[in-house]
This record gives structure tokens, sequence and C-alpha cells, in this order.
């Protein structure tokens, strides 16, 4: 279950069980705008929450295969393999809640998904595997990302490595 909490009302409200997703969720992150809710579960599946609705927006499913079709409540997304990782997914938005970017721990790549269109935009695959941080920039011409190791490296939208890379000094 998700709860949230509304000040204002002084309640909290009980979301409906997620369908497709098992176990307690590992990661939360609201859009910026407030009106999609992301949460990473137990099972590497992620939800996409409706927040004004309170309804399931979008399953992201992690099972073997690649990106297979549109987001929305009647299709499922197949985004890299079925290997379960403990850290869990990275997930962020764009400032203007238009895109979402998700990483999977131990593949390469990162994938970014249209929230109004509901469709998978770009496949950034120079995105090393071994990310462990990604956030975008506010003015949504790039994001960066971490990596073990303490390396971090700043992208370009369109996914090419090379603004700068850094690494921690030793």
């Amino acid at each position: 279950h998700v709860y949230l909490l509304d000040p204002q009302a002084r309640k909290i409200a009980d979301w409906p069980p997620p369908k497709g997703a098992e176990g307690p969720a590992k990661h939360l992150v609201f859009s910026p705008d407030g009106g999609t809710l992301a949460a990473d579960y137990s099972n590497d599946n992620i939800v996409l929450w409706d927040t004004q609705a309170r309804r399931q927006r979008a399953l992201l499913k992690s099972a073997v295969g690649m990106l297979d079709g549109q987001i929305g409540a009647s299709r499922t997304l197949t985004p890299y393999g079925s290997d379960s990782f403990q850290s869990g997914y990275h997930m962020a938005f764009t400032a203007d809640s238009r895109m979402i970017a998700i990483a999977w721990p131990g593949h390469p790549g990162l994938r970014l998904w249209d929230m109004k269109s509901e469709f998978p935009t770009q496949v950034l695959s120079a995105v090393p595997p071994d990310v462990t941080a990604l956030a975008f920039r506010p003015d949504g011409t790039g994001f960066v990302t971490g990596h073990t190791g303490g390396r971090v490296i700043l992208w370009s939208m369109g996914g090419k490595k090379g603004e700068q890379e850094m690494h921690p000094s030793k």
C-alpha cells in the first residue's frame, strides 16, 4: 500500500494496492508538479501513480526483454532483464514533470519516457551499468549520473557523454 498524508485535512489517504507490484516500496519519487508518484517495489516493478485521482497510472515491469510499447494501465513495459538488485532502480523526473528517467543497476543505459504521450522517447545506451544516483539539471538540458567508485558524469539530453566527468581525488 501507499499512504499519503494530507496535511490540510490532517488525514492519511490509503491508496489501493498496486496491480503487478508486490512487497513494500523501496524508493518513492514525486514529479516536481506533484501529479505523479513513481514507486519501485520489492518485485522490481515500478508503479506510476496519479496523485490527484489516487489511481495507478502505469506499470513498468522488470522482465526479460526490451521495451514493449507504451506506458499505460493496460500495457506493461519490459525494460531490461529480470535480474534482482537490492539497491533498486534510480528514478528522476525533469523539472517540468514531462519526462521520467529510470536506470536499472547492472544494466547499461537509461530509459526516458514522455509522461504526456505515455511513450518511451529515448534509450541512452552510453550510460554505464554501475549507476548509483541520477538527477536532471533544473534547466532540463541534461542530467548527471553517479557511479561506483565516486565517479560523476554530466550528460547532455542527447545522451552524449562528454560535458564533464569527475572522479574523487585519492
